[in-house]
């Protein structure tokens, strides 16, 4: 049986020995709170260290209690008053605060600094990363490609040398002598080498025409732009409906992805302008229309332009606003460089027979759905007296306008009225669908839904390419041999006349032609 022993109260310690130390009667602390409050029950355990007087206060439905307590010589006034749920309860509820608990919490400025700076970083040069890593593959498979021709080329080559030499064994006399079988065995290795060759090298140029702008800088950027604007939007919901994520890291990714979100929409509204899609929609008719406007440039007199643009830089200066490290807003002045353009200049170049050399027909027309139509423009001399004259044209002009200013540039225009690089045609408006129109591409595109709308119309389109091509003289051939064989298909004449004044083309209207800006490698630049 265990037996436990105390002391009296006052005292204290192992033999019970100590006097604990108390404190006076709380007589004028009751008083002096009777007096604020007016008359009030109070209890007290005892005027030793350590206890607690307790004064009880009814004020109406809000009941509460007052304390001291004794710390060996005065009563403490700590007056903390509790207040009670209702006017009959003197129970005080207590009430537990739970700290809000994530899956991911992460508080850390540091990173959330370093890591704000990585996401906005990385969402401009992963675009560039992959677009490097595309053409980097594009540019491989080209020289494979290329490669590929020139040996075939170069096998064609050895086999005419062999043929050749092949005939010349069999027939030693000089080719003057030659017989009418010999010399149309002759003409048929020739024939058969050239055209073999022409066959290599069309391959090859369709091959770059069909792979040419595959992948398309900006483009890229508005699909990443259309991707992460996604992303972004995900997290930013998860953020603020979810415990998923808390604390100061992913706050700044928040904050982040919101701006970027804005950006994001920004860059693919920008992108829209400039789309090839938009352009085929601008450009969609019925095939029967399609087929008259191609026939109207076909028909259309072709124009060429020398034209220089003078320019130079100047240093400029402009205020700039930061955040330095202690989150104040500062100022400063910084420099930087702006092109200035002085001058633009527009020359026409005089010229006085032209032909068109373009297909015939428009090939490829799908028989349903829509098809795009890709034009190419190509404006050259057609033989070497008038190359040599545009030539040294070119050199003339260059040298009078190479004084305009610190930088000149130079480059040649090719114009036809009414030309556009891209057409879309249908044959039967049953085939058209109702959403294929320039206005829901432009809703879609402010709704972010430019490139589901861009593959919806991908999906019911097939293309084609059409070549406009014009040959120009400064003379009138002699020979209708010097033609190529689709120019001769064309009509009966050798060329087509133009006016003394055709080239004296009006400024105004040179701008609102199309234009493609080329150098040819018959100009070669300083």
């Amino acid at each position: 049986m265990k037996k436990f022993c105390g002391c009296t109260p006052g005292y204290h310690g192992l033999y019970c020995e100590e006097q604990m130390p108390s404190c006076q009667e709380p007589t004028e602390l009751i008083n002096r709170v009777s007096i604020i409050e007016g008359s009030q029950p109070y209890y007290l355990t005892s005027l030793y260290e350590g206890s607690v007087l307790t004064i009880f206060r009814s004020l109406g439905s809000r009941p509460n209690y007052w304390f001291s307590t004794c710390d060996g010589r005065t009563w403490l006034d700590t007056s903390i008053p509790i207040l009670q749920p209702t006017a009959t309860s003197i129970t005080v509820p207590t009430t537990t605060t739970t700290t809000r608990r994530y899956i991911f919490e992460w508080n850390d400025p540091v990173a959330a600094t370093v890591i704000a700076v990585m996401v906005m970083v990385m969402q401009v040069l992963n675009p560039l990363i992959i677009w490097c890593i595309i053409r980097c593959i594009w540019i491989a498979r080209e020289a494979k490609a290329d490669q590929k021709n020139e040996d075939e080329l170069q096998n064609l080559y050895r086999n005419y040398e062999t043929s050749l030499d092949v005939f010349r064994q069999s027939h030693p006399q000089p080719e003057e002598e030659y017989d009418a079988v010999a010399a149309s065995q002759l003409s048929r290795i020739h024939e058969d080498y050239h055209r073999q060759s022409l066959e290599i090298k069309e391959r090859k140029e369709a091959r770059k025409n069909k792979s040419r702008g595959k992948v398309k800088l900006w483009r890229l950027i508005s699909l990443y732009a259309f991707c992460t604007f996604w992303i972004f939007l995900l997290y930013v919901i998860l953020f603020r409906t979810t415990r998923l994520f808390g604390g100061s890291v992913f706050l700044v990714l928040c904050i982040i992805s919101a701006v970027l979100i804005f950006v994001c929409h920004l860059i693919v509204l920008l992108e829209y302008k400039w789309s090839s899609e938009r352009q085929y929609l601008a450009n969609l008719s019925a095939s029967v229309f399609a087929v008259e406007r191609i026939e109207a440039i076909r028909a259309a007199q072709p124009y060429l332009f020398f034209r220089a643009e003078s320019y130079h830089y100047e240093t400029r200066t402009r205020t700039v606003t930061y955040t330095d490290v202690n989150g104040n807003l500062q100022t400063r002045l910084e420099t930087y460089q702006e092109k200035v353009v002085t001058n633009r200049i527009l020359e026409p170049v005089s010229f006085q027979y032209w032909r068109d050399t373009s297909p015939p027909e428009l090939v490829g027309l799908s028989d349903k759905g829509i098809t795009k139509i890709k034009m190419t423009l190509s404006v050259e001399p057609g033989d070497e007296e008038t190359r040599i004259e545009i030539e040294n044209k070119y050199q003339i002009f260059k040298v009078a306008h190479r004084n305009l200013d610190v930088f000149v540039d130079y480059n040649i225009e090719k114009q036809v009225p009414g030309f556009e690089k891209r057409l879309a045609a249908y044959i039967d408006n049953r085939e058209k669908p109702w959403w294929v129109s320039s206005a829901f591409f432009m809703v879609a595109s402010f709704l972010f839904l430019s490139w589901p709308y861009r593959w919806a119309f991908k999906s019911i389109t097939s293309k084609t390419q059409f070549a406009v091509s014009k040959l120009v003289y400064n003379n009138c051939p002699e020979e209708e041999s010097n033609l190529s064989p689709v120019a001769t298909s064309n009509d009966d004449s050798t060329c087509d006349h133009l006016e003394t004044n055709s080239t004296a083309v009006d400024m105004d209207q040179a701008q609102t032609m199309t234009t493609e800006y080329v150098n040819p490698s018959y100009f070669e630049s300083d």
